[in-house]
């Protein structure tokens, strides 16, 4: 019956996005190679490699998701379309994606005056869209996503299925098993939105063996390809040209970010949600986010197992964040999919030591007999989608964020004490990969771990007394904007996100 169910939902997803528009871009592999300081490989070939060219040159076009494919994890494909939208005619509605580029500030003229007016109107959203200052991300298969995070019978019964865990483990499943050269370059395409043609398939894998050590022929699967690592040297090398030093607390992932400076000061609650719409719908509760219940009902609980002991610890350190600075990194299928140590130093810390640096004797007592903990805190959960179109949807009563499944990391950090790092699964998302151990030593840009296929979140935070952003940083922190809700009769408030590169530094420690 599930397999029914998603093979329905495949084809409903297929159907609704068949006609949106390819957009593509060509990479300047020589200028990326000048920029970070590194030299370029030479040109390979491979049978591989020479079965992509083969297939590229065998189309008319780059659109190889029209063409009857040989592999079945095509069925499952269903991506494509702009990233950005860039219609002169645009008019903003409450489920469109807003950012800024990073890069864009204090270059762009446009930009800086938008960040001048903090919250911005509809005008103004509308003249930054179409000046270029404002981008609208075009989310792959962005029209059913709409549809199942609107309110209705139907869009409810869809949402229920796509947020089993069935369904993304079956999905990431396909995305695991060995794949063909077509179902690659649908990946290079359609997702991370590259121009494939023959003169440029060659440059597309120096640059992958460039930045990850291996071509794109030397990939088996999507869940490798996706979950791609830059090599050591580009990460040392990005870290340098970010400008990245000791003491700075850098963007551990590229992604979208929001900034909330001082959890605390959101409202009383300590909720997050949108301005015109009851706490209980769609709240972002830091204590839900940990996992923890009701404050007594945790106190008169028996600890007996390993989870009673993890949830005892997390409702302690879910009190610990009040006051702190959050920070949201979504990431978007097209991004990169690791996420890097953002500190100069610091280290994994084990249960047993959390424990300890809570005053938790028994729980210590407990994890020092445990032989084989995890370095992560692992909470189980749905698998809703953590696009902003699902997290200010009117239509769930919970924000994914804090019911998704996810995995908590607590980093020790000098100067700044005890770090959460928190790692959320979505829709698609098969696994959270935590590759660091207990006790780990870490340096800036360490690779912490990664997702598997599909979008994903990591929030992380920091105490708002012993740290410094960066100019650019004060600029976007809560930046706002106004936009008609669904019915038209009211308005809701919400963050637009900054699109950033991993290393870019965010904020410096106190002096």
């Amino acid at each position: 019956m599930h397999l029914l169910y998603l093979r329905l939902l495949f084809f409903l997803y297929l159907a609704m996005i068949q006609y949106m528009p390819m957009h593509a871009y060509a990479i300047d592999i020589d200028q990326c190679a000048t920029r970070i300081g590194q030299s370029l490989p030479s040109p390979q070939s491979s049978p591989r490699l020479s079965e992509m060219i083969r297939i590229v040159e065998d189309r008319d076009d780059t659109k190889l998701q029209d063409a009857p494919g040989k592999c079945f994890s095509k069925l499952v494909w269903g991506f494509s379309g702009p990233m950005v939208i860039t219609d002169k005619d645009f008019t903003p509605d409450d489920q469109d994606i807003l950012y800024i580029e990073y890069d864009d500030i204090e270059k762009n003229p446009a930009v800086d005056q938008l960040l001048l007016s903090g919250k911005l109107d509809e005008a103004a959203i509308i003249s930054g869209v179409r000046s270029g200052a404002i981008k609208v991300e075009n989310v792959p298969g962005g029209a059913f996503l709409k549809f199942m995070y609107n309110k209705g019978f139907l869009s409810d019964v869809i949402r229920s299925i796509v947020s089993q865990k069935i369904f993304t483990k079956i999905y990431g499943y396909l995305k695991s098993d060995d794949t063909c050269e077509e179902d690659i370059l649908d990946f290079i395409i359609n997702i991370l939105k590259l121009e494939v043609n023959s003169s440029t398939i060659l440059e597309i894998n120096r640059e992958f063996k460039l930045f990850y050590g291996k071509g794109i022929d030397e990939y088996k699967t999507i869940n490798e390809i996706f979950a791609r690592i830059y090599t050591s040297e580009i990460v040392k090398s990005m870290l340098t040209f970010y400008g990245a030093k000791e003491g700075d607390i850098i963007s551990s992932s590229t992604s979208r970010i929001r900034f909330y400076e001082k959890i605390s000061d959101i409202d009383k609650n300590f909720h997050l949600t949108d301005k015109n719409i009851s706490g209980k719908i769609n709240a972002f509760n830091v204590r839900q986010l940990f996992g923890s219940s009701k404050e007594n009902k945790l106190q008169a609980m028996p600890l007996k197992s390993y989870e009673d002991y993890e949830r005892v610890l997390l409702h302690q350190m879910a009190e610990e964040v009040k006051g702190t600075t959050m920070i949201i990194n979504r990431l978007a299928p097209v991004d990169y999919h690791n996420f890097h140590f953002p500190f100069s130093k610091g280290k994994v810390l084990s249960h047993a030591e959390i424990a300890a640096k809570l005053n938790n004797k028994s729980a210590q007592d407990f994890f020092s007999k445990e032989k084989h903990s995890p370095a992560a805190f692992h909470i189980d959960g749905e698998y809703l989608s953590v696009s902003t179109v699902a997290t200010s949807s009117q239509a769930i009563k919970y924000n994914p964020l804090v019911v998704n499944i996810r995995d908590i990391l607590f980093l020790e950090v000098p100067k700044l004490g005890v770090i959460p790092f928190v790692v959320v699964g979505a829709t698609g998302v098969a696994s959270n990969i935590i590759t660091v151990t207990p006790g780990q030593e870490l340096s800036m840009g360490d690779v912490m771990g990664h997702f598997e296929f599909g979008g994903s979140t990591v929030i992380m935070f920091l105490p708002e007394n012993k740290i410094v952003a960066y100019p650019k940083i004060e600029k976007i922190k809560r930046l706002s904007y106004r936009v008609p809700s669904a019915d038209q009769e009211t308005t809701k408030e919400r963050e637009m996100e900054v699109y950033m590169h991993m290393g870019i530094p965010l904020f410096y420690l106190k002096r």
